[in-house]
């Protein structure tokens, strides 16, 4: 069995992918946000354990307010990460790393379904450049060790991810756990109206985490190459529809008010799955509803905690 490192292992995508690897007899070492961020500790941890594989879910996340507000904060951060945390991975030999990149780093003119052969044609939607392009240098990076050191890569593009245990507070969260948040706060104060950013016609595509956490484990032992790997659903919903129904399992029954005056981003937003389709088969097993129930049952259940 190979032995596969993750560095980031208490971010929201990385508690998913020990879950997982549990539940399937795949041992994967966790490797905290804290000590993955620290270069002396990584090279320890390397030169101790001597992974097969290490996975980087390392990285800055949260909505269009958090991307507005903290650019250059998110843009160092995850640059100098990547940087130091791939030359540690040459110099102790680790044969394959698998990083983990955001949708936002399509170009925002390209036709949907977002192919990963498109991924270099132009570029990222202004509000989210840096988060974007920091994660472009990270696969720049390592294709560029594949070329001149021959180490494996896999530069995983995963879409918009959600479910327990994510991020809810109103600077963080992004599309769905910001909506759970304001529905539910509105069925408690007996609220008529929610409010809600944009026009709700721009679209997005969702998938629940642990499906995400699975096709991160099948696509880093399975997948090699220079080329980024979609994990996606490939199921495109508009804003105003997915709030309906977040309110509807939320129990909301009031108005829901558009502000056209705030950003909603990229109009539309999906990305293809037919690679890794083609390559693992992979599906996803949690519909849109379903997770979304979950999730807002796991909110209600840990409020005080959010």
């Amino acid at each position: 069995m190979k032995k596969i490192v993750l560095f980031g292992s208490d971010t929201f995508l990385g508690k998913a992918i020990i879950k997982v690897a549990e539940g399937s007899n795949q041992k994967i070492i966790p490797i905290p946000t804290n000590n993955a961020k620290r270069i002396d500790m990584i090279a320890l941890i390397l030169g101790e354990i001597r992974p097969d594989i290490a996975i980087n879910t390392v990285q800055a996340r949260g909505g269009i307010l958090y991307m507005k507000k903290y650019p250059g904060e998110i843009f160092y951060q995850n640059a100098s990460f990547g940087i130091e945390f791939m030359e540690q991975l040459r110099l102790y030999n680790v044969p394959k790393v698998v990083n983990i990149l955001s949708n936002c780093c399509y170009p925002d003119n390209i036709t949907i379904p977002f192919e990963e052969e498109d991924f270099w044609k132009g570029l990222p939607e202004s509000n989210v450049m840096a988060q974007a392009m920091s994660l472009r240098n990270l696969a720049v990076q390592a294709v560029s060790y594949r070329r001149q050191y021959g180490m494996q890569t896999a530069n995983l593009v995963i879409t918009a991810i959600y479910g327990e245990g994510d991020a809810f507070d109103e600077e963080n969260a992004q599309v769905i756990p910001a909506m759970i948040t304001k529905f539910c706060r509105a069925v408690r104060n007996k609220e008529n109206t929610v409010t809600l950013w944009g026009t709700g016609n721009a679209t997005r595509e969702f998938l629940y985490v642990e499906d995400a956490a699975k096709g991160v484990i099948e696509a880093s032992m399975q997948y090699d190459g220079e080329e980024v790997l979609n994990i996606a659903s490939g199921i495109e919903i508009t804003i105003r529809e997915l709030a309906n129904i977040i309110a509807e399992i939320c129990d909301y029954r009031g108005q829901i008010i558009w502000n056209t005056s705030m950003p909603e981003g990229i109009q539309r937003k999906c990305l293809s799955n037919k690679k890794i389709k083609s390559l693992f088969n992979f599906t996803p097993s949690i519909s849109l509803e379903e997770g979304i129930t979950r999730t807002v049952q796991w909110y209600k259940k840990n409020i005080e905690d959010v």
